[in-house]
């Protein structure tokens, strides 16, 4: 198991250890901010704005585009390449309780992503949900 920080200073490190035959990725999307902007830890967290909310489709699409390449380039037999994507949401209990409506529009987000990925370019997809 890989853990890799979504930070873009360790993508270009991402695609030497994710292999293509038959692997399983999970992509965990924060649905809060967890610390401030200088990377100190908060007191509570803080839900995403709307405007972060809409930049959600983008960032899911660019991994969804990475964990797909990743998976073409590095397949040893191209009868078996297929990346297994799991999506999970990651948020305080806070939102769970108060902000159905938020995590409802992300899960439509999410699955209209899924969608549309399933949808274009099926011979060179490579992904799984």
């Amino acid at each position: 198991v890989f853990d890799y920080g979504g930070q873009s200073e360790y993508h270009v490190n991402h695609s030497r250890f994710l292999r293509g035959n038959n692997s399983i990725y999970v992509i965990v999307l924060n649905l809060s901010h967890f610390r401030d902007k200088e990377g100190n830890q908060l007191q509570s967290p803080v839900p995403l704005t709307a405007d972060e909310l809409s930049d959600l489709s983008d960032k899911y699409n660019y991994w969804l585009k990475f964990v797909n390449i990743a998976t073409s380039t590095n397949c040893i037999e191209e009868s078996v390449c297929t990346a297994h994507v799991i999506t999970c949401l990651n948020c305080d209990r806070s939102l769970k309780s108060s902000g159905s409506n938020i995590i409802r529009s992300v899960i439509e987000i999410i699955s209209n992503t899924q969608n549309e990925w399933m949808n274009r370019n099926s011979s060179l997809n490579r992904i799984n949900f």
